[in-house]
């Protein structure tokens, strides 16, 4: 690599050689970091499509209600709303308790979305999202984690779509009025519409993580495979926990917004979410989301000039 050229091209310098053309190693390995960024294609490489932990502070979301909220999150795009007069979902700083299986990694610092009764909290994804599941080819992985804080009730459910109050494209959570197979278990939909559902393990008060392997296909033949609590993430397909898959559908019309939908009545059994992920590889959906490749290249020309300051001092 660039540091090892340099490393062999110095060792051939004459020993009375200017000391001024001795690079610090450290610096030199920033710009092998720098040289390889610039290397990479992204095009060709896979991606975090959004990303949301709830992290709270500076420029990140403020504690308190999240309707008007809009701040610079990957995947998403515009100020977080709610339909007709009801309250909007509330940002905390604290964090879902939940014990990571292997290859995933929980954010520091996250917080959560919490969506108190009978309303729901909806946010516009990108256009890059929105192309995503748009395509007639490729696979999309979506991870997030979801507790019903005061047990199950009503529907409480995260919903991906185009039109939350008509047309669900996806809903997960948990159901008591027939969205999913039963009252009983956490359920998962697609197209609320014609209802091709299944099950997870029983519905209860307790964090899980949800992950989602769609694939894309042209006519009525997506599928989808989803597990909760996986116990693995390391290999190629999440092991272990409930799986559902599901087939003989199609994603119909563009898919737009993201929402957390809380319908329970009288009580206090909020719904509560955070870690949420959408990405082209299961490794994009496990892993906490790095710096960028944009964002490390655009360290290169500052350590290049400094570097060029360095030998010609």
């Amino acid at each position: 690599m660039v540091y090892d050229a340099f490393r062999r091209w110095q060792q051939k310098l004459p020993n009375n050689t200017n000391r001024k053309t001795k690079m610090n190693a450290n610096l030199v390995k920033l710009i092998a970091a720098c040289a390889l960024a610039f290397s990479m294609d992204s095009g060709a490489q896979a991606q975090i499509l959004a990303n949301d932990p709830f992290l709270t502070g500076g420029a990140n979301y403020t504690a308190g209600g999240v309707v008007g909220q809009n701040p610079a999150v990957t995947g998403f795009n515009g100020a977080w709303y709610n339909s007709g007069d009801g309250p909007g979902g509330t940002i905390s700083p604290t964090s879902l308790s939940y014990t990571a299986p292997t290859g995933y990694g929980e954010t520091s610092s996250a917080g959560n979305l919490s969506q108190g009764n009978d309303y729901r909290s909806y946010r516009n994804f990108s256009s890059d999202v929105t192309s995503a599941f748009g395509a007639t080819s490729g696979t999309i992985y979506i991870s997030f984690e979801l507790q019903l804080a005061g047990g199950p009730g009503g529907y409480q459910a995260v919903e991906i779509s185009n039109d939350p109050d008509n047309y669900r494209f996806l809903q997960i959570g948990y159901s008591s009025v027939g969205d999913f197979a039963n009252s009983t278990d956490f359920g998962i939909r697609v197209n609320n519409n014609n209802g091709v559902s299944g099950v997870f393990g029983a519905a209860d008060s307790n964090t899980h993580l949800f992950v989602l392997q769609l694939n894309l296909a042209s006519g009525v033949n997506d599928t989808l495979n989803a597990w909760e609590d996986p116990t693995s993430l390391s290999g190629s397909t999440p092991t272990g926990g409930y799986e559902v898959s599901l087939s003989g559908f199609s994603v119909n019309g563009a898919i737009t917004e993201f929402s957390l939908g809380s319908f329970v009545g009288s009580g206090s059994m909020d719904t509560e979410l955070s870690e949420v992920r959408i990405g082209d590889t299961l490794a994009d959906v496990a892993a906490v989301p790095e710096p960028s490749v944009t964002y490390l290249a655009l360290l290169g020309p500052g350590a290049l000039f400094l570097v060029r300051r360095r030998m010609t001092a």
